[in-house]
């Protein structure tokens, strides 16, 4: 299954819908890829599996009838912790915003149609959230916090 670590998103879903991986499976397999490496990376910073879990066993329960959700069906995928998602914080690499939690009407919400459970038009699920490093933070940040800090990695360890 190593081919499938950085297959395109079109790709896995081909191997979804021709049934020669199933999305629990996919999604089990970056799963433990995150387990395996995200202790040294940190990229994930909210960490939604429970949720994906669902939405890859509901995609697989659509496909044995023959329903396909859309091209990128039953594909686990994160997003950027700096679009606001119904029912996890947006902190844009900042603890001080931990605490920051959109319930509705959020940006990735409009943007993706979805809260967390459901799957979203193109067909594919959440499987948690990437952080964002102080790069993404700007100059604002580093003038009130200072260079030393801003440099740091700051992002809440999932």
């Amino acid at each position: 299954m190593s081919e499938l670590a950085f297959a395109s998103a079109t790709t896995l879903a081909a191997k979804i819908q021709n049934k020669d991986i199933s999305a629990v499976e996919l999604l089990n397999f970056y799963l433990a890829r995150t387990d395996e490496h995200n202790s040294e990376l940190n990229a994930i910073v909210v960490d939604t599996r429970e949720y994906a879990l669902a939405d890859a066993q509901q995609a697989d329960a659509d496909l044995a009838k023959g329903h396909v959700q859309g091209p990128l069906h039953g594909v686990p995928m994160t997003v950027k912790e700096s679009f606001h998602l119904a029912g996890t914080a947006s902190t844009w690499g900042n603890p001080a915003l931990k605490d920051n939690v959109f319930f509705s009407g959020s940006d990735a919400e409009r943007a993706l149609s979805r809260t967390l459970t459901p799957l979203d038009p193109a067909g594919s699920h959440r499987a948690g959230r990437g952080g964002l490093t102080a790069s993404w933070r700007g100059r604002a940040f580093e003038r009130e916090c200072g260079p030393e800090v801003a440099a740091r990695d700051l992002r809440p360890k999932a």
